[in-house]
């Protein structure tokens, strides 16, 4: 018996040699490429949620600069959504200037707005008066803009003026 025995114990060792063979070749081949995949897949995931967070925070202090931004300029917003009314602002050019012209010199429609071109003509005795109305256009209904170069003229006691207005306006589409 004491044959058999050894002869168990011995096929015992065998067995479990074998299993501890199949164990390492599970871990070498198995388990530990996963687990480098892991490591690597945990580090690209750190990274993403770092530059999410990075993002988030640009976009909350780009939003919180909008608002602000918005805030800061709410009357020019106002009037650039407005629509331009001629006879409006010939009415509003007389508290200041004299016989005012006003000609459409161009329209283009940009990306999301209007800019309308204008041509304007006046005479005035002073130019205060004129100098006055470029302090006021800022209180115009719409978004108005002066552009140089203005022709001021002299002739006899009168001062004629030419100038170049852009009016703009938000395009609703």
């Amino acid at each position: 018996m004491s044959l058999k025995n050894e002869n168990s114990t011995i096929r015992l060792l065998i067995y479990i040699l074998i299993f501890l063979i199949l164990i390492l070749f599970l871990l070498l081949f198995f388990i530990i490429p996963n687990i480098k995949d892991y490591k690597t897949s945990e580090v690209k995931l750190k990274s993403i949620e770092s530059k999410i967070e990075d993002l988030t925070q640009r976009q909350k202090s780009l939003k919180d600069e909008l608002k602000r931004e918005e805030d800061e300029n709410k009357n020019v917003l106002l009037k650039f959504n407005k629509n331009f009314n001629k006879t409006n602002f010939i009415t509003f050019s007389k508290k200041y200037l004299n016989d005012v012209k006003l000609t459409k010199t161009k329209e283009q429609n940009l990306s999301n707005y209007y800019e309308y071109k204008f041509s304007a003509y006046t005479k005035n005795s002073s130019p205060k008066e004129f100098f006055k109305f470029i302090d006021s256009i800022k209180n115009y209904e719409n978004l108005v803009k002066i552009k140089f170069p203005i022709l001021l003229e002299k002739k006899g006691k009168k001062i004629y003026i030419n100038l170049i207005l852009d009016i703009y306006k938000m395009d609703k589409n």
